[in-house]
């Protein structure tokens, strides 16, 4: 009901991206072929049951590894990252879309490595300090080379990937990702509420109102 409705309407345009290949996926791939071709060499069809059921082993494998933790993006990954940033800017060009204000991104490290390809010169919070209480603020906000106002990377928690149990599937702790300097401008807020949470510091029933504390 138009006359009945008085708060503003807004729209907003969203880009979804998924991640690039990660090492643990080049790795899945490389040893479903490696037992295909044993199977085929064994007189095995390459369709037989006993053929997908060696893949899916070899796969199951490779994720099972616990010293495959958290990995990065493969050399194709990166690439295909890159391929995606030129595609973005490519529609927005074209179709005259906004351009992208603000970046969520899940805290594995394919999907910040992603996010890091994709948006180089994205800028830190002016509203929000990550510093693990040293007081230090986030830098001014910069804009890209091409004059257009540079996004704000934001690390979720809620959005990682499914909790599979496997070593792939489980991000690094804040104080490792805080570390690399590709992710130094992302705004890494959430994580470090888990790492108050995971040492008792907040309980996690207070961790909605703490987060809303420290970005704000």
């Amino acid at each position: 009901n138009e006359k009945s409705c008085s708060c503003p309407l807004y729209t907003y345009t969203l880009y979804f991206i998924r991640h690039a290949e990660a090492l643990h996926n080049q790795l899945e791939k490389e040893a479903q072929s490696t037992a295909l071709t044993l199977a085929i060499s064994q007189g095995y069809d390459p369709n037989s049951s006993y053929a997908k059921q060696v893949q899916e082993e070899a796969r199951r494998a490779i994720l099972e590894n616990d010293t495959m933790d958290d990995p990065p993006l493969s050399e194709r990954g990166l690439e295909e990252a890159r391929n995606a940033k030129r595609t973005l800017e490519q529609l927005i060009r074209v179709y005259e879309l906004p351009e992208v204000e603000e970046v969520w991104v899940s805290p594995l490290q394919r999907t910040l490595q992603t996010a890091a390809t994709i948006f180089p010169e994205s800028c830190p919070d002016n509203n929000c300090t990550d510093s693990d209480g040293d007081g230090a603020s986030a830098a001014t906000a910069s804009s890209s080379t091409d004059g257009a106002q540079s996004p704000i990377i934001r690390v979720k928690k809620e959005i990682e990937e499914r909790q599979s149990g496997f070593a792939c599937d489980k991000h690094s702790s804040f104080d490792t990702v805080r570390r690399r300097m590709t992710f130094s401008r992302f705004s890494l807020s959430c994580l470090r509420l888990d790492k108050l949470v995971l040492n008792g510091e907040i309980k996690a029933s207070e961790s909605i109102d703490s987060s809303n504390s420290i970005e704000e």
